[in-house]
């Protein structure tokens, strides 16, 4: 029979084998290294299993902040856009209303017109500072209309020769603008062409010259039909 000793308050036992007692000094380097692992312990009043360090390392605001200007230059980014566009399609639908407005004046003038004149010439927007008579009418009540292109296409309304009222038509620099005459079944068609479209928002000015509007009536309509 084997006999073990029996650890005792002095010894620990490993295996059934006695060790001897830490020294002095092993004792104090333990407790040195203890206190070292315990300092947080000591700061958040927790075991060392739940304590946790407190802010943030350089690095962790670093990338805070890069991720906060990127979401925030995103958000930048995407308002000017919107708005941008906002803009942009605002004016479009004024320009579609400006030549809508024009196509009804002038079927209007040239229905009552007793005497059409074209210039036969296409003007060009912002080309000549007094502007460019491109068409006169003499209408039924006896005033006059004619139109002019300036800075813009201008209708100006005369009586007795002289001016009575003025109105314009929202064009861009570049842009021409045609009057013609044609005959067509025994009838005078009056025809009013401009050329290009506006360049709203540094859009393509090739592609821009390339589209036409145009808006055809039969002049004197009105005062044949009232004379059937």
């Amino acid at each position: 029979m084997v006999t073990r000793a029996r650890p005792n308050d002095a010894t620990d036992s490993i295996g059934g084998f006695s060790t001897p007692p830490a020294t002095f000094g092993e004792s104090r380097r333990r407790n040195t290294n203890a206190g070292k692992r315990c300092r947080g312990f000591r700061k958040c009043g927790v075991s060392l299993m739940t304590c946790r360090r407190r802010g943030y390392t350089l690095i962790e605001m670093v990338v805070v902040a890069v991720l906060s200007a990127l979401v925030l230059g995103t958000a930048v980014a995407a308002t000017a856009l919107v708005v941008g566009m906002s803009g942009i399609v605002s004016r479009e639908v004024d320009s579609y209303h400006d030549l809508a407005r024009l196509a009804t004046v002038f079927r209007n003038d040239a229905h009552q017109a007793t005497k059409f004149t074209t210039a036969n010439i296409e003007a060009t927007v912002g080309s000549t500072a007094d502007g460019t008579i491109i068409s006169e009418m003499e209408l039924s009540d006896g005033k006059s209309v004619r139109y002019r292109v300036n800075d813009g296409l201008i209708r100006e309304v005369l009586q007795d020769g002289k001016l009575v009222a003025r109105d314009g038509f929202d064009l861009d620099h570049g842009q021409r603008v045609l009057v013609k005459t044609y005959e067509e079944n025994s009838q005078t068609v009056a025809s009013l062409i401009v050329f290009g479209s506006r360049i709203l928002d540094r859009g393509d000015e090739a592609a821009s010259q390339q589209q036409t509007w145009e808006v055809y009536t039969v002049v004197g309509r009105d005062r044949v039909l009232l004379n059937r």
